[in-house]
């Protein structure tokens, strides 16, 4: 049992023996009334708290966009699936599942993961293979985490060459290069002692991250952002990581389309990072489809998977696949690609 449990019960204990021999002791019928009353008020705490605590520890799944919020343990467990041979959220794709077929590799962090997602199927990778039909074979490489020079690498390293690319670029993507370069996010988690305590309680930790934490970790991940793309080190830096994906699908004969997609939680002010970026694609003959037109003007909460995770919900997904399939099939693919 956990010590926070334990304690739950010891307290409960506590404040019945303080009831039942406190009582005893006390001859003032006030007094005995009041400590009475403090010793049932207590119990009924404790007891609410223990309930509240199971409630949360065996029944309540959420996925959050902090791993240390321990409801969300729950939903990678449950919903993280299936998982193919290069760690990908993919099912697993053959040289003779592709034989004859058309490639569209779509490669990203946990946006084209699918982080919140509960069902793979409700991604707009898997929705843009069910709208293209079977002439095409939509391959998922995505990593939770994953920043520009790390999606580069995985295009380089996964064996089922592609006929087209979609890119998806999140204004973070820049961060790889930033803390490289020593440009370090002020909303790095540093747990405090009483954030210690809390990871021992379930509804007490969800409830401090819900109403507290969240929140402010946002606001100051946004400043740090804007930080990255002012610097102009950094930014020179990401531009060359940013060229060299461009270059490698132009190696691959693969057309590029660029998904540029916002924080959802601040639109806006995610408008002037990715036009930056989209000059820079487009100037070396990538295409582009800025998600944050298709945004535009609705509220956050319509975005995003819940309040504690900050990902695209199915409905945006769903839109981006919609934006997508037109921009595939106009497409001009390589004709020694196609044979």
């Amino acid at each position: 049992m956990d010590k926070l449990w334990l304690g739950f019960v010891v307290g409960h204990v506590a404040l019945f023996a303080v009831f039942v021999f406190g009582a005893a002791r006390i001859r003032n019928r006030s007094r005995w009334l009041l400590v009475k009353k403090l010793s049932l008020l207590g119990s009924a705490l404790v007891l609410l708290s223990l309930t509240f605590e199971i409630v949360f520890s065996f029944f309540v799944t959420q996925s959050t966009g902090q791993g240390f919020v321990l409801v969300s343990q729950r939903w990678w467990q449950r919903y993280w699936k299936p998982l193919n041979s290069h760690g990908y959220r993919d099912k697993e794709i053959t040289a003779g599942d592709v034989d004859g077929k058309k490639v569209l590799w779509v490669v990203g962090d946990s946006f084209v993961a699918g982080q919140g997602i509960n069902r793979a199927e409700d991604r707009f990778s898997n929705i843009l293979q069910r709208d293209l039909g079977q002439d095409w074979v939509v391959v998922n490489i995505a990593k939770c985490g994953w920043n520009t020079g790390q999606e580069l690498d995985a295009m380089r390293q996964y064996p089922h060459k592609p006929h087209a690319i979609v890119l998806s670029y999140l204004v973070n993507d820049i961060d790889g290069v930033a803390e490289n370069l020593g440009v370090l996010s002020n909303a790095a988690f540093q747990p405090t002692r009483v954030e210690k305590l809390l990871q021992h309680s379930y509804y007490l930790n969800y409830l401090y991250y819900r109403f507290f934490r969240f929140r402010s970790a946002v606001d100051s991940y946004l400043d740090y952002l804007k930080r990255c793309y002012d610097s102009g080190e950094v930014w020179q830096a990401h531009q060359q990581e940013l060229v060299a994906v461009a270059a490698e699908a132009r190696k691959l004969e693969a057309p590029l389309i660029v998904l540029l997609f916002p924080i959802p939680q601040d639109v806006e002010g995610s408008r002037p990072h990715l036009d930056k970026v989209a000059a820079v694609m487009t100037e070396h003959g990538a295409a582009t489809l800025d998600v944050a037109k298709l945004l535009a003007g609705r509220s956050p909460r319509d975005m995003i998977v819940n309040a504690m995770d900050g990902h695209p919900n199915e409905a945006v997904n769903r839109d981006v696949a919609d934006a997508l399939l037109p921009m595939i099939k106009g497409l001009r693919l390589s004709t020694a690609r196609l044979d």
